[in-house]
């Protein structure tokens, strides 16, 4: 009588680099050092829909130190990391590192680095010349980044702008080329909502590639 044994393995794969597809051969992406200095939160319920995630799969980093589970809900489908970075410490990248901002000079970057809006950003602030809403109100811009978007709300007829940006870098360089107010910071965080009361009441709130 022959025993039987069971063998159970698994599956995974290695990602040495990522590529972004959407401009091939450019550097708009690079790799974020996710080590034991940074702090992890863990969530394992949706937010759509309050129900249990199941893990989808697990990113293992190089050192197999640091685990990172993409979930999904039965139920309504979401999708999202179930382990991720804190809010706080995401927030921190932002304001002081995202955009490589410890490697750029403001005040060359708004002097010689030519930037230029897309069409569809144009078409969307002109989408606010119109007769019922008055050019007095005030325009807020969620994520203004260097102030462009403002500057063509400037250029539309609208004088009273602010702008909230989380990258101190793209918020220095706004006021270093054209002057505006802008609240460093996350849109959400009670410091923004109290500096944004200053220009209340605000008539047109303004977004684009943020949410």
């Amino acid at each position: 009588m022959q025993s039987s044994k069971t063998h159970h393995s698994s599956s995974g794969f290695r990602v040495h680099y990522f590529r972004d597809l959407a401009n091939p051969g450019t550097l708009d992406l690079r790799a974020i050092t996710l080590d034991e200095s940074v702090p992890f939160d863990t969530h394992e319920i949706c937010p759509a829909c309050i129900a249990p995630l199941s893990a989808l799969c697990t990113f293992v980093a190089g050192s197999n130190t640091k685990r990172m589970r993409l979930g999904y809900c039965p139920q309504c489908g979401y999708q999202g990391y179930m382990d991720r970075p804190t809010r706080a410490w995401t927030m921190n990248y932002y304001v002081e590192e995202w955009d490589n901002a410890k490697l750029k000079d403001v005040k060359h970057e708004a002097a010689h680095v030519p930037r230029g809006l897309t069409r569809q950003q144009r078409l969307t602030v002109h989408m606010a010349d119109r007769p019922d809403i008055s050019k007095k109100s005030s325009v807020c811009d969620i994520g203004c980044g260097d102030g462009l978007v403002l500057k063509e709300f400037e250029e539309v007829g609208f004088p009273n702008l602010i702008g909230v940006e989380n990258s101190r870098f793209r918020a220095e360089m706004a006021k270093e080329k054209f002057g505006y107010p802008v609240i460093i910071g996350n849109f959400e965080g009670k410091e923004a909502a109290a500096a944004l009361e200053r220009y209340a009441p605000i008539g047109v709130l303004y977004t684009f590639h943020v949410m």
